[in-house]
């Protein structure tokens, strides 16, 4: 057998149509060699759709990280925007593919300099999806990509201010904007 095409070579497929066509009527006509081929070889087939199994796999894991940068959850929320300090390596922070927008660096990332528990409770009344303002003023980083320089940041601390997030049973998924949802 060869594994590159997954054909049978022609000696083994004739043997075996002969063989086979023996055992049947003898009166019937000859069949297309050809056409017999693939018909009594099911690794072609099987052959063929694990490849095409794989292929479908490898795509799909590459659409799924791909859509990785778009998802919202708590998780990638608090990866995404929830730090420690403001003193941040925008560079460092954003280099990882969670970040990137199309394959591209992202332009813009604001990171909110809060405890996660301060965060959740800007959410804690939202059971179904929607926008909420913050009630409260929150400290605020922002990594800005400079101008005609991709993946070189500029960090830019605003004043404290209130933020609109997306909230999903009782936790931000999205960070909308700086300042009032609507």
């Amino acid at each position: 057998m060869s594994w590159g095409n997954a054909v049978m070579p022609d000696v083994v497929t004739q043997e075996y149509i002969k063989k086979n066509s023996a055992s049947r009527d003898h009166s019937s006509t000859q069949q297309n060699p050809i056409k017999t081929q693939s018909l009594l070889n099911p690794q072609i087939s099987s052959s063929r759709m694990s490849k095409a199994s794989f292929c479908f796999l490898i795509l799909s894991i590459l659409v799924s990280l791909i859509h990785l940068s778009s998802c919202q959850n708590w998780s990638s929320f608090k990866t995404k925007h929830i730090v420690g300090s403001r003193n941040i390596n925008c560079k460092e922070k954003l280099k990882y593919p969670l970040f990137f927008i199309h394959g591209k660096c992202r332009a813009k990332n604001t990171f909110i300099v809060e405890s996660e528990k301060t965060v959740l409770s800007i959410c804690r009344k939202a059971i179904k999806k929607r926008y909420i303002t913050s009630p409260m003023k929150v400290r605020l980083a922002i990594c800005q990509e400079r101008k005609n320089k991709q993946c070189i940041y500029d960090i830019v601390v605003p004043n404290n201010s209130q933020i609109c997030v997306l909230c999903h049973k009782g936790k931000p998924i999205h960070f909308q904007k700086e300042g009032k949802c609507f």
